[in-house]
């Protein structure tokens, strides 16, 4: 296919191109400048660019030629360096992005306000007074709360999307005020006015908690001034200062240990299940976790400039700026708008009466069933979920989840359980036995709090073994125990602990490598100056993984990944066992929404499922982002889509069926409604339809509908937990 050396084509169909953009590769502000201005082109409707990937896919109006739309992309490469000095940074365009919706959302409340107090009033002065409003403030009324919608409708069709919901509801409107039935167009304003304050309502509240939440670091911390310790608020630290951190306290900036020691709990960053040594001269970053030792750091990165806050950056602005999936409703709209279109044109060619015409279009086109059919079903099934232990952030995410073909999973945290187990021990058979092995390295471990070390007594204790308490041991940060134990001293630790100890290794080098290679840490056990064996350890793999795994490929996900910020040797190994189709490893988090928006590029529509703030942007990057949520990190469930509270896996199960079974009713549904408008426009076309008439059609389908939806609140799924 044709390119030029701005950018190559990678994929094209009428009225689509996907290219690669060199220009924009990891370049996040060169990337939005291009796509907002290709967006002001004449001929481009759409544009929207992946800087970590440095693909760029455009939707385009009309004929135009792909020699055309190269050189428009050339062009907009050209004037990247005016384009960047004229655009603001991408901090202050999406803080205009939240103040706008958040504008939306109070003008939204206010207008469904006043719309509810005239409709109340109304009432009130019928039921109380047997007045109520003339039919001239009725239809000014309905006028005037119809404005937004009307204006929205002209934005669609000038867009070219002639059928979809707001023309639909606008036809509804104009043409209810034009036949005298006010009210009825004042209901259709309504219904629409309470579905959009509650989008707007749901997707402002996350945005809000997605701020609060991610504001992991302390609110204070300890500056080195002139030798003095010095506490002090977060924000007021700067790029230079030393900041003391202890154990059990979060790291406040990013920087460089510049004197001590300590274990970094890095889990949710880097994804590897054990806490890293970091001494003088290693980076550190903010919201780590110091669980031993204490550590001086020079401040390199402060505020807003922190990895973990560029991470944040990255999450909010996939939230705030992700394109709107079609809705379900929007679909059945679209059907019940072809309809109406057929059902009018029938009764003007059988009546030519445009009294019946006008009445037959006015009941195709009210939204009620429409909307009624997909929100009473979506509601139950989100109530439904909650029981199960599954939160939902709407009913589009449980729609999308259940057309996934793609899954990648996270390691640690999400298919392991975090907590290390003891997968193989190596003994020298001439000197000791597995017992004693195990025996020494659990009264070594006894009071240590390491999950290394209690995943090692914990076996000892399962097995049996007796373990003394009296021994006297000193653990040294990073490498290991020494212990005493009655006239024994036992060594347990790390490959260079046992180097510094001087104690030989090398009858047990073929063995350890195995271990290493198999993804293992490895423990080195001595008595008395003499190596004696190895204890190989590995997180535990969920029991109801493969269970998982299995009914997933049978229910028609034709990829499953393990994406991983893991060491390379234990990701593959672990995706080699289980049978995954590719894996990721050693995946910094920006890395693995690059692997999620590559299989995307691929056609796959990929969920997530992660636990840790590391995989926050593959959560938003993804169709649908799953979180694991009682050992998951709250930046993870902030960002995701949907949330398992007990982290149990088989909940992507029940999610699918619960999927399948909410759009069957919501197709259930909208052949009811569909009945009951069939119905109505028969009576309609008779002359039949009066206001009581209408009145009890529109309450009996509500009925019919509610009820049918209702039979989500108790739904149970074939296969789970």
């Amino acid at each position: 296919m044709g390119e030029t050396s701005a950018c190559q084509v990678c994929h094209a169909i009428p009225g689509r191109l996907r290219l690669k953009v060199p220009a924009i590769y990891r370049r996040e502000e060169e990337a939005a400048s291009l796509a907002h201005w290709l967006t002001l082109q004449e001929s481009i409707s759409a544009a929207s660019a992946q800087p970590v990937t440095g693909s760029l896919v455009i939707s385009y109006r009309g004929e135009v030629s792909l020699p055309a739309l190269l050189a428009l992309v050339a062009e907009g490469v050209r004037q990247l360096p005016d384009l960047l000095a004229a655009t603001p940074p991408w901090s202050a365009r999406l803080e205009e992005v939240r103040l706008e919706q958040n504008d939306r959302l109070a003008w939204g409340i206010r207008k469904l306000a006043a719309l509810t107090g005239f409709l109340g009033l109304n009432l009130f002065k019928s039921l109380v007074w047997g007045a109520p409003f003339s039919p001239a403030v009725l239809t000014v009324g309905a006028v005037v709360a119809s404005l937004p919608l009307w204006s929205r409708t002209l934005a669609d069709i000038s867009n070219y999307r002639l059928v979809g919901l707001n023309p639909l509801l606008s036809t509804a409107s104009v043409l209810a005020i034009a036949t005298g039935e006010a009210m009825t167009a004042l209901e259709v304003i309504w219904i629409l006015d309470i579905g959009e304050v509650l989008e707007e309502y749901v997707a402002d509240r996350s945005r809000r908690a997605i701020r609060d939440i991610l504001q992991v670091c302390a609110k204070n911390t300890v500056v080195l001034t002139d030798g003095r310790e010095v506490e002090m608020p977060v924000q007021q630290v700067q790029v230079g200062d030393v900041v003391v951190v202890r154990a059990m306290e979060k790291v406040p900036v990013d920087g460089i240990v510049v004197a001590g020691e300590a274990l970094v709990d890095q889990a949710h960053f880097t994804g590897c299940s054990e806490p890293e040594l970091r001494r003088e001269g290693d980076p550190v970053y903010a919201g780590t976790i110091v669980q031993d030792g204490r550590i001086q750091i020079r401040a390199e990165k402060v505020g807003e400039a922190t990895y973990l806050n560029q991470i944040i950056f990255l999450v909010e602005r996939s939230l705030l700026l992700r394109p709107q999936a079609e809705k379900q409703a929007e679909l059945l709209a679209v059907r019940l708008s072809r309809l109406g279109v057929a059902a009018t044109f029938l009764a003007l060619v059988l009546t030519q009466d445009l009294a019946k015409v006008f009445a037959v279009l006015l009941v195709m086109a009210c939204p009620c069933a429409t909307i009624l059919a997909a929100a009473t079903a979506v509601s139950a099934s989100l109530a439904n979920a909650a029981d199960h232990l599954v939160l939902i952030k709407g009913g589009l995410y449980l729609e999308r989840f259940g057309a996934t073909d793609c899954l990648c999973f996270d390691k640690t945290g999400t298919i392991t359980t975090g907590v290390p187990e003891v997968r193989q021990v190596a003994w020298h058979a001439s000197l000791t036995d597995y017992a004693e092995v195990l025996t020494l390295a659990a009264v070594a471990e006894y009071r240590n709090p390491h999950p290394l070390a209690r995943a090692v007594v914990k076996k000892a204790e399962e097995e049996g073994l007796v373990l003394a308490n009296d021994a006297v041991s000193e653990t040294i940060l990073g490498r290991g125990v020494r212990t005493v134990w009655g006239l024994n001293t036992i060594l347990v630790g790390s490959h260079a602990f046992f180097l510094e100890e001087g104690i030989p290794t090398a009858a047990f080098a073929a063995q350890a490598q195995d271990m290493a290679g198999s993804g293992l840490s490895v423990l080195y056990v001595a008595k008395n100056q003499r190596l004696l064996g190895l204890i190989g350890l590995a997180a535990a793999v969920r029991p109801e993984l493969p269970q998982v795994l299995a009914w997933l490929r049978q229910d028609g996900v034709k990829e499953i990944h393990l994406v991983s910020g893991d060491v390379p040797a234990l990701v593959q190994r672990l995706a080699r066992e289980h049978g995954f189709d590719g894996f990721g490893a050693a995946l910094l988090p920006e890395e693995k929404a690059a692997y999620v928006t590559a299989l995307t590029d691929q056609g796959y529509r990929v969920a997530f499922v992660g636990d840790g703030v590391n995989d926050a942007p593959a959560l938003a990057k993804a169709e649908v982002g799953v979180a694991m949520g009682a050992g998951g990190s709250e930046t993870a469930i902030a960002t995701a889509d949907i949330a398992l509270v007990d982290d149990d896996l088989r909940r992507l199960i029940y999610l699918r069926q619960l999927s399948c079974q909410t759009l069957g009713i919501i197709q259930q549904n909208f052949l009811l409604a569909l009945a009951t408008d069939l119905l109505g426009a028969g009576l309609a076309l008779t002359g039949r339809l009066t206001p009581m008439v209408g009145g009890v059609m529109h309450v009996g389908h509500a009925a019919l509908i509610s009820a049918n939806s209702g039979r989500l609140l108790s739904w149970q799924p074939t296969i789970g937990p």
